[in-house]
């Protein structure tokens, strides 16, 4: 009698298992996104310069995410750079691994900061890719974001992927500095 009462209030019983298995997943993908969420409203780790902060997003990405990210640094690593522009990279670098995460379907990124003329930073992954549309967006928010950011700190950014060829966000200085 019960199981009947059971049956007709919540469904079949049997497949309950089931829907307990993806309401956990969807409990730790909600997880994850709100540790991400709360990690990036907390002022992001600067004093010690973007190299710095990369590696320390890295770490905090592996553990939270289980996502392992190569950070790679060339040049100076004191080069001087604004406050601003440090920001600026750092968030694109942030969104960027967030796409990572959410789209690319692989557990490891590369981030490569270039600190000698011409100086740039490069964020890739060898996952699934996409067509970015012409202007090198795929109508992703975050795509639109990091070009925005890149443009108010007066750099140029690149995107270069196809399905099934990863992907490769790169942020140049412009001679200048100035707008592209």
């Amino acid at each position: 009698h019960l199981r009947d009462v059971y049956r007709t209030k919540y469904g079949d019983p049997d497949r309950v298992g089931g829907q307990l298995d993806r309401l956990h997943d969807l409990a730790q993908a909600a997880l994850a996104t709100m540790r991400t969420l709360v990690a990036e409203l907390r002022p992001p780790p600067l004093a010690e310069g973007l190299a710095a902060a990369l590696r320390q997003h890295a770490a905090e990405r592996q553990l939270t995410e289980n996502l392992a990210v190569t950070v790679e640094i060339t040049g100076d690593p004191q080069a001087p750079l604004s406050p601003a522009e440090e920001l600026g990279l750092f968030r694109i670098a942030q969104e960027a691994l967030n796409n990572v995460v959410k789209h690319a379907g692989v557990a490891q990124a590369t981030v490569r900061l270039h600190l000698a003329q011409p100086v740039w930073l490069e964020i890739s992954d060898r996952g699934q890719g996409f067509t970015p549309g012409p202007t090198g967006d795929s109508g992703c928010l975050g795509l639109a974001g990091m070009s925005e950011r890149a443009a108010e700190i007066g750099w140029r950014l690149q995107v270069v992927s196809a399905p099934g060829a990863g992907a490769r966000i790169r942020v140049e200085k412009t001679e200048a500095g100035g707008p592209p």
